[in-house]
This record gives structure tokens, sequence and C-alpha cells, in this order.
């Protein structure tokens, strides 16, 4: 009994340090980059949600048909610092 006892906890113990791997140099690769790619991106939504142009360039375009009229917009943006950004507006309708 007692040699039963001893076995099964060598075996555990064995099994137990087993489980304990080192990951390869191309997996700790691989966990960097997600973690750089993970950090970029939290980075950019934290600059969208303080309002920064997180583009360097940004175009928008639309038509609205009214029933008393129609209207064209277009929007133009050019990022050119963190806090600076040029955003043009022109918009054509009828009423």
């Amino acid at each position: 009994m007692k040699q039963f006892f001893l076995i099964t906890a060598i075996l555990c113990s064995v099994y137990a340090f087993a489980q304990q791997k080192q990951p390869s140099a191309a997996a700790q690769e691989k966990m960097q980059k997600k973690a750089d790619k993970r950090e970029r991106v939290n980075q950019l939504i934290k600059q969208e949600e303080e309002g920064a142009m997180i583009f360097q360039k940004q175009s928008a375009f639309g038509f609205k048909f009214n029933s008393d009229g129609w209207s064209a917009f277009l929007e133009k943006g050019k990022y050119k610092t963190l806090t600076k950004t040029n955003l043009f507006w022109f918009e054509l309708g009828e009423r």
C-alpha cells in the first residue's frame, strides 16, 4: 500500500512539472506581436474618444431627398497634428 501511494505521488509530481513548459522563441515573438497590436488599437480608440482624427485623410459625401427639396454635401478632412485638423464642409441644396 505504501508503494502505491509513493508511485502515485511521484507520477503526479512528474506530471505537474511536465506541464510547466516555457514557450519557444517563435511563440514568445507571436505573443509580443499580438500585445503590440492590441496596444496600438487601444491607443487609436483612446485618440478617437478624445475627438482626434485618427486617419491621415477622411472624406464623406451624400445626398438627401426631401418632400420639398434636395441637398448634397461633401466633407473633406486632413490630419495635421494630434490637436489640429483641417475640415472642409460644402453643402448645396434647394428648398
